[in-house]
């Protein structure tokens, strides 16, 4: 099947219908082979999709963004954090983990502990993908060379 070049609207859902996100995405490339699990299955899912086609993507929390860790999850005192104040719930800030900076969100705080969490926003969630293809055609090779090795397309 050729490489496709889509524009798309997409609602993102969780399992309980709720509206996660909503947006429109314009001229990516997709890449059924990525190995980023999400994205690798949402385009499995809109292979061969042609302009003004809907689609229903379904992905399971473990496919999607992975499942809840707790262990992600840690509480540290404010003063040694080395975090700027004044603090916001679900702020993204960076913090030394384990001698890596690492990316976490801010869940909780009181006036001397954060607590803080490495998982994913979305994870532990099944996610449901509604959507309506604006244009769609076949990449050309041109295209297909020009796209930077490990770039991901679909977003």
């Amino acid at each position: 099947m050729p490489i496709q070049i889509i524009s798309y609207h997409c609602n993102v859902k969780n399992r309980m219908g709720r509206l996660i996100s909503s947006t429109i995405v314009r001229d990516v490339l997709l890449d059924p082979d990525h190995s980023n699990l999400p994205r690798r299955a949402r385009s499995e899912g809109l292979r061969g999709i042609k302009k003004g086609e809907t689609r229903s993507i379904s992905i399971p929390a473990q496919d999607a963004y992975g499942l809840y860790d707790p262990k992600l999850v840690l509480t540290r005192f404010i003063e040694d954090s080395n975090l700027n104040s004044p603090l916001k719930i679900d702020e993204q800030v960076f913090v030394m983990k384990n001698g890596v900076r690492t990316q976490m969100r801010v869940i909780e705080f009181s006036s001397d502990t954060v607590t803080l969490d490495g998982n994913h926003p979305l994870a532990g969630q099944d996610l449901i993908f509604e959507i309506l293809t604006l244009d769609a055609r076949d990449a050309t090779n041109d295209e297909i060379l020009a796209a930077p090795i490990g770039q991901t397309f679909l977003h």
